[in-house]
């Protein structure tokens, strides 16, 4: 029936519509934010930022300094408290991090309410300009090489963006002053900024999308120029500032940590060795802590012993043996002439 064919057109196309404003939502969105994190944290101290840009690198770095704790632990009984609660810090900060979700996601919902000067034709001509359009690219938060979660933000909104980042900040707790200010710079003022720039793209993408790119980029760029981020910035420095120098003390003792474990392990073997005394000259000799033997006192031994026992008498101290003198030496035998008769 003409009336069912109707409804059915014009459902279509109100879903291409929705289609189509999504997209473009999501796209001017993603491009705002974009610009927006990176201004935001440009404006950061550069202590703070080389704080975050270090993330990247600490987890290898505990991984060989918890091998070496654990060998030297091992074998000579011996660790260093304060590298110890480094790499302790560092692996429970990669815990909680590895149970958090990788694609943290604010969704675009576009526009269904299909504007009475605008034609199905139109719709369905943007809705096949846009048909392969690329998906807009998140912001990585956090990339260490084993951990990745990004932010996919197709719709700005402050209250959102708290609550979705406030599991990563939990667990890392550096991120924390970031994201906040981060959040918010997308105050209202933004918003608003960001709803009248999305009615005109709107228009851009039904009637002529060919145009859309450049116009989504030039109103993007307006609208991140035009945003103020000093405030927020300063109010989370303060903390940023705190954080940053903390991750530099543990970064520092896990960089010396093999150092300070060998030193340790040196004073702790020279400590159990005696000391050594040098050639020539005799060191001192150590302490001899023996016990005390108690014996009972004998009596004197008598003068004379009886004949059983082998017994002698004691000779007078004025007994002086006699001298020996050498027997003589014997006298040579001569051989007895031997005559013969022949």
């Amino acid at each position: 029936m003409p009336a069912d064919d109707l409804r059915l057109r014009l459902k279509v196309a109100q879903q291409g519509y929705a289609d189509v404003t999504a997209k473009v939502e999501a796209d001017l969105s993603t491009r705002v934010t974009s610009g927006l994190y990176t201004k935001v944290l440009a404006t950061f101290p550069p202590s703070y930022r080389d704080a975050l840009s270090e993330q990247a690198t600490i987890a290898d770095l505990a991984d060989t300094v918890r091998a070496h704790a654990e060998e030297t632990r091992r074998r000579y009984a011996v660790g260093v408290p304060a590298v110890d609660a480094a790499v302790r810090e560092e692996t429970a900060r990669r815990t909680r991090l590895g149970a958090l979700d990788g694609d943290l996601r604010v969704e675009s919902t576009g526009r269904r309410d299909l504007p009475g000067d605008v034609t199905p034709e139109q719709i369905a001509a943007s809705r096949r300009a846009l048909a392969d359009r690329p998906g807009g690219g998140g912001i990585d938060l956090v990339a260490d090489g084993r951990r990745k979660v990004t932010l996919h933000l197709e719709k700005v909104v402050s209250e959102r963006i708290l609550a979705l980042t406030r599991p990563l900040t939990e667990a890392v707790p550096i991120m924390e002053p970031l994201l906040q200010a981060f959040a918010d710079a997308a105050d209202q003022v933004l918003q608003d900024r960001i709803g009248r720039a999305y009615d005109r793209l709107v228009g851009v993408a039904v009637r002529s999308p060919q145009d859309l790119d450049a116009a989504v980029a030039r109103e993007a760029a307006v609208i991140v120029d035009q945003t103020d981020v000093r405030r927020p910035v300063a109010d989370a420095t303060p903390r940023a500032e705190r954080l940053a120098e903390r991750h530099r003390q543990t970064l520092a003792s896990l960089r010396n940590g093999p150092t300070l474990i060998d030193r340790k392990v040196t004073e702790t073997l020279k400590a159990r060795r005696p000391p050594q005394a040098r050639p020539g000259r005799p060191g001192p000799l150590p302490e001899l802590r023996l016990p005390e033997l108690l014996v009972p006192e004998l009596p004197p031994l008598p003068r004379y012993y009886p004949p059983d026992l082998g017994g002698y008498q004691r000779p007078p101290y004025t007994y002086r043996p006699a001298p020996r003198i050498a027997p003589p030496p014997p006298r040579p035998v001569r051989p007895v002439p031997r005559i013969f008769v022949w």
